[in-house]
């Protein structure tokens, strides 16, 4: 078991209050940090969407990435670096595992996802697919049966 070791008499107080105020801007709508502190960014073009979101510390194998119908799933998971026995003073860093969904507004290439994860930084760009692309409807006249 990790020990905490609060060094100021009000340490923990802080610490759980600066906890809630992240939390409260999660739960009223920002929408650019998760309770566990990941960022991410969507952005949306005419043809392809990116999303690149901030995973320091996350190792490739525990990152999953799903695509169903026009929503991205995105599971992670962290690991505690702390031995058992060992005093920590302070502890801002997250671990554990977390999930993100991102509702994309169009149909995407699903053989065409490409996602790469350099520096602690993942990027996923996601290709529209042609059938999402508007499209001209040929009229025909009504005696041309």
């Amino acid at each position: 078991m990790v020990n905490l070791r609060t060094p100021y008499l009000f340490q923990d107080l802080v610490q759980e209050l600066d906890r809630m105020t992240r939390d409260m801007d999660w739960a009223f709508g920002e929408t650019t940090k998760c309770p566990d502190g990941s960022r991410s960014g969507l952005r949306v073009g005419e043809k392809e969407a990116v999303l690149e979101m901030d995973l320091p510390g996350v190792a490739t194998e525990d990152l999953h990435i799903e695509l169903e119908n026009e929503q991205l799933q995105v599971k992670a998971s962290r690991s505690d670096l702390h031995t058992d026995g060992e005093d920590v003073v302070l502890r801002e860093r997250t671990y554990g595992e977390f999930h993100r969904s991102y509702r994309l507004p169009w149909p995407v290439k699903a053989d065409a996802v490409q996602a790469q994860v350099e520096n602690g930084v993942l990027r996923v760009v996601l290709q529209k697919a042609p059938e999402a692309e508007p499209r001209r409807i040929l009229i025909q006249n009504g005696s041309n049966h």
